[in-house]
């Protein structure tokens, strides 16, 4: 039960915007943390129904359907988008594979990405423009707990990207029958109820999507883009890659934070990155209190890292050594 509350916890932190009252990170249980996606639908698709039924009455035309469109967005901090945007640029491009792979990782935002998004956009816009007050009560709450159990069964049951965070993740069939259930109930119940073919369409669509992404890139990917410098701050979602997390401890400790809380923090956003540090420990202990403090927030921060990494190397003048 630890484990799947761990999952849950995960789950929360990373795909959602809202914060997560029970920080827990277990590298355990990263594939329980794909069958907790659905119930993370649930909870943007209940924001979602309860913005519907607050507005259904209101006579605001198309702020109406501007709100109802940005909302799965705004609760998900717009972290989707983003690799949305990365496969437009990838798959438009109608290059060679490798260019195309390459494009994927590529941070900038090109024409065919600004393209993409406006006519997502549009299209979601114009969904709620043009529908009644009648809606399918059922189809608003299901709709994200169909379309992120099938994103769960795309990481369990497709071959990754050797690039992608998801390549050495194991592959339990258990965890991908659930995510199925899952799925099946999210279509049904709105089919029974309302006859609402909603969550249906998203799942196809859906799936449609993944298919063709997946011929197009060779693979599931992943989280991609560039190195994130930590002394701008913390990220707002996961990375692949960061440098100058003494820059960070800095803040956090002149902020009176501990070593724990910024683990607590850190950990969800780096769960799959390469975290790049400076040595900060091996000259003369500082006399200043405020500068001890820091170096023993940041070697306890390190120490937690290293715990849960595969890998982890310390380079001097140009050389590695292999500590783990």
């Amino acid at each position: 039960m630890s484990e799947w509350l761990d999952g849950f916890s995960m789950a929360w932190g990373m795909f959602l915007a809202i914060p997560c009252p029970l920080r827990r990170w277990n590298e355990k249980a990263r594939e329980k943390m794909l069958v907790c996606l659905p119930l993370v639908g649930l909870a943007v698709g209940g924001i979602w129904l309860g913005l519907y039924l607050l507005l259904r009455h209101a006579a605001i035309g198309g702020l109406y359907a501007f709100l109802m469109a940005a909302l799965p967005w705004l609760v998900t901090g717009f972290m989707h988008l983003d690799g949305y945007m990365d496969v437009c640029d990838a798959v438009l491009s109608r290059r060679e594979l490798a260019t195309r792979q390459r494009i994927l990782k590529d941070s900038h935002c090109g024409a065919f990405a600004v393209i993409g998004m406006v006519l997502l956009a549009l299209c979601q816009w114009s969904v709620f423009l043009s529908g009644s007050a009648d809606e399918s009560l059922w189809g608003l709450l299901l709709i994200p707990v169909a379309t992120r159990a099938c994103a769960g069964l795309a990481v369990l049951k497709l071959r990754p990207m050797g690039t992608s965070q998801y390549a050495a993740m194991g592959r339990h069939g258990g965890y991908a029958a659930a995510l199925a259930v899952l799925l099946a109930a999210a279509i049904a119940v709105p089919l029974v109820t309302d006859r609402s073919f909603a969550p249906l369409a998203a799942a196809a669509g859906y799936g449609l999507a993944v298919w063709y992404g997946f011929r197009q890139l060779d693979g599931m990917g992943g989280m991609v883009g560039p190195v994130f410098d930590l002394k701008d701050g913390w990220p707002e979602a996961p990375v692949r890659c960061c440098r100058h997390l003494e820059a960070l401890t800095r803040a956090a400790s002149n902020r009176g934070e501990t070593a724990q809380q910024v683990l607590d923090r850190l950990l969800p956003l780096t769960w799959d990155a390469f975290v790049i540090s400076r040595e900060i420990g091996s000259g003369v202990v500082p006399l200043d209190a405020a500068e001890r403090r820091w170096r023993e927030v940041h070697g306890a921060v390190l120490q937690g890292l290293a715990a849960r990494a595969e890998h982890v190397s310390r380079i001097f003048c140009g050389l590695e050594e292999r500590l783990k």
